[in-house]
């Protein structure tokens, strides 16, 4: 039991973010959630399901299945400056199918980094910009003012994602394979 181990709790809640229900593109059913303890071998999974070059999108560097620690530390989700989701395909069976993984997570409580892994099973179906449009909606409420995230310059699905938003894209001062991406959480206004 990974998550027993780090003490990290599953608030029953989920820390104020309650499960969303999604129906996908071709009908399939869905849940969108906070990640726990629970989801660390579903999480794998679908890691080790994917390609090296999508692994590298998501880690920077191709990866043979993740440490229990790094898993621990994946799945636990306490920390008010942090989000994770996931996003499962709602079944019966014992163990959930998660088919998407996204998060920030935020040093200062002023800007926070984002990450995200669509299945590639699961790719077409809009879940990226959604899930994007979830954390972005939770970090403006969490008081967050911008999520940046850093992407591969041969990642050439989410750097269509992040130019079909607008958002400004700027190549890494240290390292020319990587471009920079900057959103600026704009208070949404209330009526």
């Amino acid at each position: 039991m990974i998550g027993a181990a780090t003490g990290c709790s599953t608030a029953a809640d989920g820390g104020g973010m309650p499960a969303l229900p999604w129906l996908l593109h071709d009908g399939t059913p869905a849940v969108l959630r906070r990640i726990g303890p629970d989801d660390a071998a579903a999480l794998q999974a679908m890691l080790l399901r994917q390609s090296r070059a999508s692994q590298r999108f998501r880690f920077h560097t191709p990866v043979d299945g993740l440490t229990p620690q790094q898993l621990a530390r994946l799945t636990c989700n306490d920390d008010p400056l942090q989000l994770a989701l996931v996003l499962v395909i709602a079944t019966h069976a014992p163990e959930p199918n998660v088919i998407a993984e996204a998060r920030y997570a935020s040093e200062d409580g002023i800007s926070a980094e984002l990450a995200l892994i669509v299945d590639e099973a699961w790719r077409r179906h809009s879940i990226a910009r959604r899930m994007l449009g979830v954390l972005m909606q939770a970090a403006r409420r969490a008081g967050l003012q911008s999520l940046h995230g850093h992407v591969l310059q041969d990642n050439d699905a989410m750097l269509a994602l992040v130019r079909s938003a607008r958002w400004p894209v700027t190549l890494d001062r240290h390292d020319g394979r990587v471009r920079c991406v900057c959103i600026e959480l704009v208070p949404q206004r209330r009526s």
